[in-house]
């Protein structure tokens, strides 16, 4: 019984403190434009979940993470940084110019850094500084959208659909 009630107060901060992935997920990637990619690349996220996600942005070791072989900050450059349940949003390498070339667009776009390979590649958030990717997608170019005008979409808009049967451009 003494060895049962020591475990139990070691292993109760641990269970207390440990978090739940966020329920997002990568639902298209826009990776190789046609002319010039710089400032152009984005992906979209989709909140596959029943409850909203707040995605802290900034430069605090708490904020959110881009992943596209180095990690990158966050920042809103239009709407709100809660994206609802069924709610999708666009990490765009250049929001402004994001914007600017999607006028119509009135949802959510977050800016940040990337640089995404035109062959394969892995993006990825983490949800805190130094953290292990939540979701991720290693795509490749066999699977469409080199140059072409296409983005890369995602057909099941479940976690379980990494692979490329999943994607199409």
């Amino acid at each position: 019984m003494k060895i049962l009630f020591i475990a139990i107060i070691i292993l109760l901060p641990v269970c207390a403190f440990a978090q739940t992935a966020p329920s997002i997920i990568f639902s298209e990637i826009m990776y190789d434009l046609e002319g010039a990619d710089s400032g152009r690349e984005w992906t979209e996220i989709y909140n596959f979940g029943s409850e909203p996600v707040e995605i802290i942005t900034g430069t605090a070791s708490t904020s959110w993470r881009f992943f596209d072989g180095t990690n990158h900050t966050l920042r809103v450059a239009q709407g709100t940084n809660i994206l609802s349940a069924g709610g999708f949003a666009v990490l765009a390498d250049d929001g402004e110019q994001w914007r600017a070339e999607h006028p119509g667009f009135t949802g959510t776009v977050f800016d940040t850094v990337m640089s995404l390979a035109n062959t394969s590649s892995t993006v990825g958030l983490s949800a805190r500084s130094g953290e292990p990717l939540f979701t991720s997608v290693s795509y490749d170019a066999s699977w469409g959208g080199q140059g072409n005008g296409y983005s890369l979409e995602r057909t099941d808009l479940l976690p379980h659909s990494e692979n490329a049967e999943y994607w199409r451009q």
